[in-house]
């Protein structure tokens, strides 16, 4: 064989060869998938008093108190949100009948009680000040008694005089904080 059909010959089996390598490239077996549309959404924090017994804002309001009434009201602290949360308590009984002083409306004189005196308790019963870092879960609720007395030695200096009770819940996310 000359050389020239030698030459020839190995030409046309080189073109073959590559012809197949690039055949067989375009020839494998291929996949894809998408996950569309991820979404990302905040939590809530949602702190609400309720109340089965009362529907409206005011939970503990009483009217026509005399020397020797007493009595409880219960304060349902409720996570309404989405995420878990930390709160404090805090609590204020201010006005006439919160002091011992007819000159001083808001704070009773050192050493003399009260002539209404309002106690918090938890759901064991223990006596609450001032509740810090408490935690509730999503949709978990907490119990508190307002429990109240007027002594039955209050005088009539007291007569159509009143107080007002404050309950605040201050709240806070607990993940990363």
């Amino acid at each position: 064989m000359s050389l020239k059909k030698k030459m020839g010959a190995a030409l046309v089996t080189t073109a073959l060869g590559a012809a197949l390598i690039g055949g067989g490239t375009f020839a494998i077996f291929s996949d894809s998938a998408t996950n569309a549309q991820n979404t990302f959404t905040s939590g809530t924090l949602d702190i609400n008093l309720t109340d089965s017994a009362y529907s409206g804002a005011k939970h503990v309001s009483l009217t026509d108190i005399a020397p020797g009434d007493e009595g409880t009201k219960t304060i349902t602290v409720k996570n309404d949100g989405s995420l878990q949360l930390r709160y404090n308590i805090t609590q204020a009984l201010n006005g006439f009948l919160a002091s011992n002083d007819p000159d001083n409306d808001s704070v009773a004189d050192p050493g003399e009680s009260n002539p209404l005196a309002v106690t918090l308790k938890d759901s064991t019963g223990a006596e609450v000040t001032k509740l810090t870092d408490r935690v509730l879960n999503s949709g978990a609720s907490e119990t508190f008694t307002v429990e109240y007395k007027m002594p039955i030695n209050a005088g009539n200096t007291y007569q159509a005089k009143s107080a007002t009770y404050d309950f605040s819940v201050a709240a806070e996310q607990t993940r990363n904080n």
